[in-house]
């Protein structure tokens, strides 16, 4: 079986058309249509379906998708395998928010300077999302949050970061009281969807606030520069920031009974081809976040 088939298959179910595909791969699109056929006519049934203008895989074609995908990806790894898992090569990494702009940069900066045949394909998402990357075989490994379900067997999260539930201030508003300025100022909430957003509107509920909400998002960075802008007050894990705090900036601590945290840590395959690059990504974000 020709892989260079499969790898078009999987493009056209990922982007629709086969013109699509044929521009970034500099094929022409007869090439691309015949090397499809092809691998139809060895497994034996159709795999795409045009609706309206645009390409789908049938439901036998979405049945080999995933496995496609896990051909591909051991077949690449196959480099890996022979040369002793060394550190190089593409391994891809996924990070929520955060994360990825407070995190991800340094270890990559780090990783690529003693490494430099090692490369990256980053995905930003979720946590959730990023747990069935992870477990699909998509990613090898992803700064999470701590999962509250049991991992399957052969997955591994180490926490690499602790960050306590703050809230946001302007330097412009006179109070200092937190639960003062929740009550007085518009609230630039945390998504409620999201496993930090529920702490911070538990916190709410604690203390008997109802504040007026301005608006909801996912991003701690982006409601950290609307709070900085005296637009509202917030309550948000204390984030790797990729930069300094704004002077207009002030956190203040949540103590006492009222006092939660969000656990940040790597979630991987422990049967990853690419172990050793795994395993360096894990020990270079602990070094990281240790200094944050």
């Amino acid at each position: 079986m020709d892989t260079s088939a499969l790898q078009n298959f999987i493009d056209i179910v990922s982007h629709g058309s086969i013109a699509e595909v044929s521009r970034r791969t500099n094929l022409t699109p007869a090439a691309i249509n015949q090397r499809i056929k092809k691998l139809e006519h060895e497994i034996g049934l159709p795999l795409l379906v045009r609706s309206g203008h645009t390409l789908k895989p049938t439901k036998e074609g979405l049945r080999i998708l995933n496995e496609s995908k896990d051909i591909l990806r051991k077949i690449h790894g196959l480099n890996s395998v022979a040369k002793n898992d060394a550190i190089q090569g593409q391994i891809n990494i996924g990070a929520f928010d955060s994360a990825m702009t407070g995190i991800i940069p340094k270890v990559i900066r780090s990783m690529c300077a003693e490494h430099p045949d090692i490369s990256f394909m980053l995905v930003n998402s979720y946590s959730l999302t990023l747990y069935r990357k992870v477990f699909e075989g998509e990613l090898d490994a992803a700064i999470v949050i701590k999962p509250v379900f049991e991992i399957p067997k052969n997955f591994a999260w180490m926490k690499i970061r602790e960050e306590p539930l703050i809230v946001l201030s302007n330097s412009g508003f006179p109070e200092k009281d937190a639960a003062a300025l929740l009550k007085k100022y518009p609230l630039i909430g945390y998504d409620r969807s999201l496993s930090s957003g529920h702490l911070a509107a538990n916190y709410l509920r604690q203390i008997g606030v109802q504040p007026r909400v301005r608006c909801e998002l996912a991003s701690v960075e982006t409601i950290a520069l609307l709070v900085s802008m005296g637009l509202g007050v917030a309550i948000v894990p204390d984030w790797a920031s990729s930069a300094a705090t704004p002077p207009s900036l002030i956190k203040l601590p949540i103590k006492g009974s009222y006092a939660k945290s969000r656990s940040v840590g790597i979630l991987w395959n422990t049967q990853a081809v690419r172990a050793a690059a795994i395993h360096k990504f894990i020990d270079v974000a602990q070094k990281i976040c240790a200094g944050l």
